[in-house]
């Protein structure tokens, strides 16, 4: 297929700043969800009031399947 994303999971460090929504996971506690870099409020969040704390690895997300 040609221009996969890769999905492979990566350290917080390489984590997109730019407001992208990404897939995120907590190793201490396997907690997955899915959220972006608030620039204001300098957290990550996954919507509304909630934010991702203590995130450990981020992944993009995968393609959209053609219709």
């Amino acid at each position: 297929m040609s221009g996969k994303t890769d999905t492979t999971w990566q350290t917080m460090e390489t984590a997109p700043k730019d407001g992208t929504m990404v897939l995120l996971f907590k190793q201490s506690s396997g907690t997955k969800g899915s959220g972006y870099w608030d620039e204001r409020e300098q957290f990550w969040r996954i919507g509304g009031m909630c934010y991702f704390n203590g995130a450990s690895h981020w992944a993009p997300y995968p393609e959209v399947p053609n219709a």
